[in-house]
């Protein structure tokens, strides 16, 4: 690797670093839930609830794929958050999905703190879906469903 690189990385961790400990640090179940930015937007709501409904999904596919320690799923699920959630209203976890795909990048991986990163990224997105409940945003789909099949069956 060469050293921009790892000097980029190392950057990354820094500054997410206190972002994980403070989430592991307060128990993401008694910490504030996530709103989304566009919250109280009319015309937003159905798409809101549409990324919500997905990304209990989500949360359990980048579960599964840490428990299996398949870093290639762990990747491709980062890299959709970081690229979806600012859009939706929620830059908090485009962030911590954008400091969990850099540090994948890292060669040796730091299999630690690629748990850490990705328990954080799994406990903003949990904050998200319990804000969107308090705000009506949340749809009907089973957690189990795939976001492309619950788009699909959708009245």
């Amino acid at each position: 690797m060469c050293r921009a690189r790892l000097d980029e990385a190392t950057g990354f961790f820094r500054r997410y670093q206190g972002m994980v400990a403070k989430v592991q640090a307060a128990g993401h179940l008694n910490a504030e839930p996530i709103i989304s930015r566009f919250a109280d937007d009319c015309e937003m709501g159905e798409v809101i609830r549409f990324f919500i409904d997905d990304l209990q999904w989500r949360v359990n596919e980048l579960g599964s794929a840490l428990d299996a320690g398949d870093w290639k799923r762990v990747s491709m699920s980062a890299h959709e958050l970081n690229g979806a959630a600012g859009g939706y209203g929620f830059p908090e976890i485009t962030e911590a999905a954008a400091a969990l795909e850099k540090q994948l990048d890292v060669t040796p991986r730091d299999i630690t703190l690629i748990r850490d990163f990705t328990h954080a990224l799994i406990a903003l997105c949990e904050r998200a879906i319990v804000g969107s409940a308090d705000h009506d945003t949340v749809g009907n789909r089973s957690s189990g469903q795939a976001p492309q099949d619950a788009l699909r069956t959708q009245p």
